[in-house]
């Protein structure tokens, strides 16, 4: 696993605290400020395993996306504010993690581990159900399941779940338990490797496996 880092973000205390997080646990990290030129940037990124953009950096957020997705190189966006609409632009393009203020040090390692070695999807549960709001009426209703990824009972609940269902209307819809819809929940979360239910449909829908 590639572990090469370019962390887009003003320099201060908590960049820092962020740089040693990663370098401890074995990634290459270079930051990049809106005070450097712009050129290096894209030198940084090609060599890139991971870019991780702080929505909050005096930067053209979208340009250095679009440059991630030109170069094949995996990206992030590290949002300070929920309510931030390039948080919203940004989950438009299909990214491979969005992050929120407030991570401490054990998620950030789960997310990069999602990302970089699982090739997963890590989204912070704080934005999940913005982001789930943002993106429903975006997609069509063609679905596009995966293979076997989920069974198709585990389909039919991430389903309900995306409609916002607790565990009591899904069992009560699908006639089966309490207990097993739980069951369910806790192998979908395991098998999509996200944290929280939310994330999960947030997943379905940003890839096009649940209808809306």
């Amino acid at each position: 696993m590639k572990k090469h880092i370019v962390l887009v973000k003003e320099e201060s205390i908590l960049t820092d605290g962020i740089v040693g997080t990663l370098e401890d646990a074995g990634y290459t990290v270079v930051t990049h400020s809106s005070s450097q030129r712009h050129v290096i940037l894209s030198e940084r990124i090609i060599h890139a395993s991971l870019v991780i953009v702080d929505l909050q950096t005096h930067v053209d957020i979208l340009e250095i996306l679009n440059m991630c997705k030109n170069f094949n190189v995996k990206a992030v966006v590290w949002a300070a504010n929920r309510q931030n609409e390039l948080l919203r632009e940004a989950f438009k393009k299909k990214l491979s993690g969005y992050f929120y203020n407030g991570m401490d040090k054990e998620e950030l390692l789960y997310a990069l581990e999602v990302i970089l070695k699982n090739d997963g999807i890590y989204i912070s549960p704080t934005i999940g159900e913005i982001l789930l709001n943002s993106y429903v009426g975006l997609i069509g209703c063609e679905t596009d399941k995966p293979v076997d990824v989920l069974t198709l009972r585990e389909w039919d609940v991430l389903e309900l779940i995306s409609q916002g269902c607790s565990n009591h209307e899904i069992a009560s819809r699908l006639y089966i338990t309490d207990k097993t819809v739980k069951n369910h929940v806790s192998s979908i979360l395991t098998k999509l490797q996200v944290k929280d239910r939310t994330s999960a449909a947030v997943m379905a829908l940003k890839n096009n496996w649940i209808p809306v």
